[in-house]
């Protein structure tokens, strides 16, 4: 091998790995901003509870307005843990709905080949008699395909409706 070849592969393996650590040190860091957002929530969600034990232990006794201030602490303690409990279920609904919506695009899409094929079979058993009606079959099925998707498959029945009337004709 050559010289300047081994000089270049070794700077190539060089490269590589020195991009694979930066990747596993940027996971890693990731980790850890996770983790430690994780302990300040939870630290954070016991000093409400704290607060808000210490207020209703005031408010059960007879003096209530002085529970006041240790109620308020309390709450404020807690939003932050409500606020991300909130937001934990709100993009979960909104995962969910997503994946149902993707589910949904992906039939419909399995739909839209179906009537495509349909569409082009339609087209090929015309093209013998009438090309430019073959041609114009092909065209508007395109069109429609790819400008209004919703009306494919209606577009569909009816071709399938006048091809099949047409072959009775015969």
């Amino acid at each position: 091998m050559h010289a300047g070849a081994i000089r270049t592969t070794f700077v190539c393996l060089q490269l590589n790995s020195a991009q694979g650590r930066q990747t596993i040190l940027g996971q890693f860091r990731t980790i850890q901003l996770a983790a430690i957002g994780l302990i300040v929530l939870a630290t954070v969600t016991v000093l409400g509870l704290v607060w808000v034990s210490v207020g209703l232990v005031r408010a059960l006794g007879p003096a209530l307005p002085q529970a006041a201030p240790e109620l308020l602490v309390g709450v404020l303690f807690l939003a932050p843990a409500a606020i991300f409990a909130l937001v934990h279920v709100l993009t979960e609904r909104a995962e969910r709905r997503q994946a149902a919506l993707a589910q949904q695009a992906a039939a419909a899409q399995n739909s839209n080949r179906d009537d495509i094929s349909k569409l082009a079979d339609i087209a090929r058993g015309y093209a013998e008699q009438s090309p430019i009606l073959a041609l114009a079959i092909a065209a508007t099925a395109g069109f429609v395909a790819v400008r209004y998707p919703n009306v494919l498959s209606i577009m569909t029945e009816v071709m399938s409706g006048l091809d099949s009337a047409n072959r009775e004709r015969r």
